[in-house]
């Protein structure tokens, strides 16, 4: 039996960049990434991670995050924000 198998997928070059970059960051390659994937499916019988199709309450919630997202105050420090929370 074959001490290892070959994989091959098609991924946006961008993404493949972004995660490649991520990944080197934390010492591991992708190819090492995806067998760690692969490692929690199986683990998990199933992916590690919740996937959900939002409804329409949240997705109209999220579109409006995006429309207002300009309109969203910034604070340098955490104190500053608590400050702000103090006077609601």
């Amino acid at each position: 039996m074959a001490k290892e198998a070959k994989l091959s997928v098609h991924l946006d070059p961008q993404l493949k960049d972004d995660v490649e970059e991520i990944l080197k960051t934390l010492g591991i390659s992708a190819g090492e990434a995806i067998s760690l994937f692969f490692a929690q499916i199986r683990l998990h019988k199933g992916l590690p991670f919740e996937i959900k199709i939002p409804n329409e309450k949240t997705v109209q919630a999220l579109r409006q995050t995006q429309r207002d997202k300009d309109k969203l105050k910034t604070y340098q420090t955490p104190e500053e924000l608590f400050e702000e929370m103090d006077k609601w």
